[in-house]
């Protein structure tokens, strides 16, 4: 039993600032700058675990984000004993709604 930290960052590869990065050099480099900023407090101070959660806009993730849900799904496949590619979907549309919301919300009066 351990704490676990997560950290979300939505990535665009598609933006200017990011011109000829193939996708996977993007997602590298945005978990190794997370680690790098949280990782060692995590585990000394905490003493827990830190994954960095690398998202884009247009559904894909970063290896440790997919490894966190395929991880969770199969999890709640195996207390709930419901189909796993269920669990996925149900799992992806609500991160995606989350997301989503919290980048409205601060717009919305």
């Amino acid at each position: 039993m351990q704490r676990a930290f997560f950290d979300v960052r939505v990535f665009n590869p598609l933006a200017k600032s990011h011109p000829n990065q193939k996708l996977n050099t993007g997602f590298t480099a945005s978990e190794n700058e997370k680690k790098r900023q949280y990782n060692q407090r995590v585990i000394e101070i905490e003493h827990g675990s830190f994954t960095p959660l690398l998202l884009t806009p247009y559904g894909a993730g970063a290896r440790e984000a997919e490894r966190f849900i395929a991880e969770l799904a199969a999890k709640i496949v195996k207390k709930k004993k419901l189909e796993y590619s269920s669990i996925m979907h149900l799992l992806r549309v609500k991160l995606s709604f989350n997301l989503l919301k919290s980048a409205v919300l601060p717009i919305m009066p």
